[in-house]
């Protein structure tokens, strides 16, 4: 099976010059936690997560009203092709540690698939869960803390 064929085409996606703000209201709004960034012409530039805009706005001194978008997305994201196997795609994913993939044909966005996505429609394939675990292994290994040190 192809991601064309169970690929999310109804997909919400800003501008480069969208503030923070205006993401954080789409992703409120539709209940997604991942925005592509397209230009003018729906050519794929960068994508932003709910936790890229959490650390974002935690730790650095910005005004998410005005603070665009492409300041803080990531440029140049991980794709795939309408054309790709699923277990492809898995593989993909797992390698580079993320949970949605834009789907792109010449560049442009044409759709983004999930791991949730693939696991729905491959429950019994080892490589979802072959993917699942590769994504969830941290890229280091946190520091070892207690909650009185985090309290303080």
């Amino acid at each position: 099976m192809q991601l064309k064929e169970i690929l999310s085409k109804e997909v919400y996606y800003a501008g480069p010059s969208s503030t923070l703000s205006e993401v954080a209201g789409l992703m409120l709004r539709h209940h997604i936690g991942t925005v592509p960034i397209c230009d003018g012409n729906g050519q794929l530039v960068g994508i932003i997560t709910d936790r890229d805009l959490a650390i974002e706005c935690c730790t650095s001194d910005v005004d998410v009203r005005h603070a665009q978008v492409r300041e803080f997305m990531t440029q140049n994201p991980v794709t795939a092709r309408p054309d790709m196997e699923l277990t492809q795609a898995c593989e993909l994913m797992a390698r580079e540690q993320i949970r949605r993939l834009p789907v792109v044909q010449d560049g442009r966005l044409i759709g983004v698939v999930s791991l949730g996505d693939l696991a729905v429609c491959m429950p019994q394939e080892q490589a979802v869960l072959d993917a699942l675990t590769r994504i969830s292994v941290p890229s280091r290994v946190p520091q070892q803390t207690t909650m009185r040190q985090r309290a303080a």
